[in-house]
């Protein structure tokens, strides 16, 4: 090997350590970003003739397992998912208290049965039946706010959705510019890795907000494609939805206005539901169309069938602001979904509290001038066996309708004569919600009988509403720890070592002397040898 040629090859290799130093500074540099991945210089040694004539540079390019990354970016959109649930359910929760609570809906309407309890003990005490009262209002207070929190959440939940839409437009945006770029770069055969880092980012930010899945080209290019299969457009108008208030009467069907869509162009657009997205926008999608209203629906049918129940035994002491109950729907909660929201204490009473033990009206009949202040009924008549109510100045000691109240009202039985009578109608578990139509009603898991007192319902509403966050709540501290060792592998495989950087630099340097070492030797030996002919 002739001098010009170790002098050839020791440059070569102090250029190649050169950039494997520049590219180790930038991993160390980068160590703290998210997502960042290790890059290494490509080096390989050229020979010609069968012998060696040193070492080329090639591409710088960055470590990745897509096994590992799939993983990741599933447990992020679950924990994502998750998350929305568990924030969205909690002031609802906190609102709902538990069963053994007595500000639950179990609570307050055990304290109306014990409330009515001591008034059968002593009918004519003024404070006992005003104790009754107060009940009541302390009942519906928390229906109206349990109902209005539900709505609330509904309402946060179409909020989140739209949030998602305006971030994973501009994500979409982004990921088609860094697309076109790196596919720039690749072609030019210039490296890409800190631009495909950038992507990576967007495309975890994706995954989070819709659970769409990247699907890597030949020419560099990353496609997001829905759960089933439909890609998204690499731009920042790929989707759109509406601005609403939502109540209780909102409910989404396809193609009404609470829908999500994908602008296809040219005016073309396609909607998506909960089948082709996860993450945040099919949690959003969930808690506002399924998990909310249901938990509404099961609120109104507990507030009709209790306001009901007391109308059948001769005392209204549940109705809307003017008087009326809401009448059933033999097929559905049509006719008063949102009830929960509006149910009050009747307002005579609230002015007369002696009409919780002498009753507001007589059954059978119920016709309006039986009303306190002649409200009128918008309600079927009421059923069961006679009862004619105690009239001002009555006997004090009238029980008639407090023990109809407490055996039937608050029973498990509907008295029509003997012998006692199944409620009806019963609590109602299908044809829920507010949609009419019955492919898009929900049904309630609880199991009721004919023979299920409003005090069991309540029970059941309370445990399930609580089951339902503590299931929210369990799903998300799971969810973190899968996201969490996913992300953990996935550092472990690709990420930046900056103790192992350390390590690289203290190789380089060592090789970096030995090559400038050759070249020194190398320059000795050339002065030799022109020392040697002068």
């Amino acid at each position: 090997m002739s001098l010009t040629s170790a002098l050839t090859i020791a440059t070569s290799g102090l250029a190649a350590i050169n950039r494997q130093l520049a590219v180790a500074s930038q991993n160390i540099a980068s160590a703290d970003l998210p997502g960042a991945t290790q890059k290494r210089s490509r080096v390989q040694s050229t020979v010609a003739d069968g012998t060696g004539i040193g070492v080329i540079v090639g591409n710088t390019v960055r470590a990745d397992d897509p096994m590992l990354r799939r993983l990741f970016l599933r447990a992020s959109a679950e924990f994502a998912a998750a998350e929305l649930r568990a924030s969205i359910l909690a002031p609802i929760d906190a609102m709902a208290g538990r069963p053994e609570d007595g500000a639950s809906l179990a609570g307050l309407t055990g304290r109306l049965r014990d409330a009515f309890v001591a008034l059968r003990a002593d009918p004519s005490s003024a404070i006992t039946q005003t104790t009754v009262v107060n009940a009541a209002v302390d009942l519906t207070r928390h229906l109206n706010l349990l109902s209005g929190a539900i709505q609330k959440g509904r309402q946060d939940a179409h909020d989140a959705l739209r949030n998602s839409v305006r971030r994973g437009n501009e994500a979409l945006g982004e990921l088609g510019r860094l697309n076109a770029r790196i596919v720039e770069l690749k072609y030019r055969n210039q490296p890409t890795g800190e631009l495909e880092d950038q992507r990576d980012r967007v495309v975890t930010e994706l995954t989070e907000l819709f659970g769409l899945r990247p699907i890597q080209q030949a020419s560099g290019m990353i496609l997001m494609v829905t759960r089933n299969g439909m890609v998204l457009p690499n731009n920042a108008e790929a989707l759109s939805i509406q601005a609403a208030n939502i109540d209780a009467l909102s409910y989404y069907t396809p193609g009404n206005a609470l829908r999500l869509e994908v602008n296809l162009g040219n005016g073309a657009t396609f909607e998506l539901d909960r089948t082709h997205l996860g993450g945040r926008a099919a949690a959003a999608m969930e808690l506002r169309d399924e998990t909310l209203p249901l938990m509404q629906a099961e609120l109104d049918e507990f507030a009709q069938k209790l306001a009901r129940r007391f109308d059948q035994q001769g005392l209204r002491l549940f109705s809307r602001a003017d008087g009326t109950i809401p009448v059933e729907n033999p097929t559905d909660q049509q006719g008063y979904v949102g009830f929960a929201r509006e149910m009050t204490v009747y307002p005579a009473i609230l002015t007369e509290p002696r009409y919780v033990r002498d009753g507001t009206h007589a059954i059978p009949g119920g016709t309006p001038p039986a009303f306190p202040g002649g409200t009128p009924n918008a309600s079927p008549a009421p059923s069961g066996s006679v009862f004619t109510p105690n009239p001002a100045g009555g006997p004090a000691a009238f029980n008639t309708l407090i023990r109809r109240i407490l055996d039937h009202a608050l029973g498990p039985t509907r008295d029509a004569g003997p012998p006692p009578l199944a409620h009806n109608p019963v609590f109602r578990t299908t044809g829920l919600g507010p949609s009419p139509n019955l492919a898009e009603q929900l049904t309630s898991p609880l199991s009721v009988t004919a023979n299920t007192t409003v005090l069991d319902y309540a029970g059941m509403v309370t445990a399930r509403h609580a089951l339902v966050q503590d299931s929210a709540t369990g799903a998300q501290e799971q969810a973190r720890v899968n996201r969490d060792v996913a992300k953990d592998r996935l550092a472990d495989a690709v990420g930046i070592s900056v103790d192992r950087e350390m390590a690289l630099l203290v190789e380089l340097q060592n090789a970096y002397l030995a090559n400038a070492r050759v070249l020194s030797t190398v320059q000795a030996m050339w002065d030799a040898l022109l020392a040697s002919v002068r």
